[in-house]
Formats: C-alpha cells, sequence, structure tokens
C-alpha cells in the first residue's frame, strides 16, 4: 500500500510540474497534456500483438512461448513450419525439436498458420503473420 501511496505522491508532482502546455506555431495552438501512471508487473496483462522469434521465449498471459520452425515432412530439405510451444514462465519445453509437421504434436504445442487462432497451454493466439526467411511469428495474445 505504501508503494501506492508514494506512486501517487510521485504521479501529482509530475503533473503538476510538467502539467499541461500550449504551443503555437504559425497561428496554429495546440494543447498537450501529459498523463503518467505506475503499475505493477503483473497487475495489467500485455495484450499488444508481438513478434516472436525462434530461439526466444515471449512471456504473455501468465504463460511463456517459443515457436520452433520444422519440416514439414520428413523428406523436406528446410524447416519452415513454425509450430507455437507454451509453458510454465521460463520453464517452456521443447517438445518438437525432432518432429515434422506431419507427426502429431505434443499438447503443448499448436501448428501455426497466418489469420488463424491457435492454443496453447490454456491461451488463445491470433496468428497475424508468419516470416520463414527470418523464422519469427507476429502474434496477438486474445487472453
Amino acid at each position: 500500500m505504501r508503494k501506492f501511496v508514494i506512486a501517487g505522491v510521485l504521479l501529482l508532482a509530475a503533473c503538476s510540474s510538467s502539467g499541461s502546455s500550449n504551443n503555437t506555431t504559425k497561428g496554429t495552438t495546440t494543447s498537450r497534456t501529459q498523463i503518467g501512471y505506475a503499475i505493477t508487473g503483473s497487475t495489467v496483462p500485455n495484450k499488444q500483438p508481438f513478434t516472436l522469434e525462434e530461439g526466444f521465449e515471449h512471456d504473455v498471459c501468465g504463460i511463456g512461448v517459443t515457436v520452433k520452425f520444422i519440416p514439414a515432412t520428413a523428406t523436406s530439405s528446410t524447416a519452415d513450419e513454425p509450430v507455437l510451444q507454451g509453458g510454465p514462465i521460463s520453464n517452456v519445453q521443447d517438445n518438437v525439436q525432432d518432429h515434422t509437421g506431419d507427426q502429431p504434436l505434443p499438447a503443448n504445442a499448436a501448428k501455426l498458420t497466418t489469420g488463424t487462432t491457435v492454443t496453447v497451454f490454456g491461451k488463445q493466439f491470433k496468428v497475424d503473420a508468419i516470416d520463414t526467411k527470418n523464422t519469427n511469428v507476429r502474434l496477438e495474445p486474445l487472453c
């Protein structure tokens, strides 16, 4: 509770010192008000779309997610099929490293197709874009 009181006092001080300003340029007046607020780590979920690169974990909706590009079939020469994996934050298991796209996926994984919605580890994500060349995907959390 003390942190919120301190944050509130600092917020009021910041607003009163930098508050509003009016800028006039060539007869045009614009008014700008600076607004600030304090949040703590887990109080506001991050629901913004994000780009997820292979080899990195992104923590969102209370879970961790990773993407892995795997070959579409056993005879494919490239790993160009993206698979989203979910798990506990900082502990997402890579259960698809030896898989191909024509095999069943583990319970914590889902194949990605642009424009679809997938569910991993109980959370849904809309697939906005897939970039096989740079091995990343653009996802929108729906939590």
